[in-house]
């Protein structure tokens, strides 16, 4: 279970940016899930973009 306040870090422009600062902070987006292959969200990809359809359509209708 996570200690801190949950958010979602997806943030659309052109691109579906993830906003969070590190690793560490993808823990605490609502959309987070582990990824098998390393120590990240498997939803950020490339070190910087969003790929989780979900977190999108949330950051759209302006929910976190």
């Amino acid at each position: 279970m996570r200690d801190q306040e949950v958010v979602n870090l997806c943030e659309l422009d052109l691109m579906s940016l993830c906003s969070a600062s590190s690793k560490k902070d993808q823990p605490n987006c609502t959309f987070y899930e582990k990824s098998q292959n390393a120590s990240r969200c498997m939803y950020f990809i490339f070190e910087e973009f969003c790929d989780c359809v979900k977190a999108q359509i949330a950051a759209k209708n302006g929910l976190n």
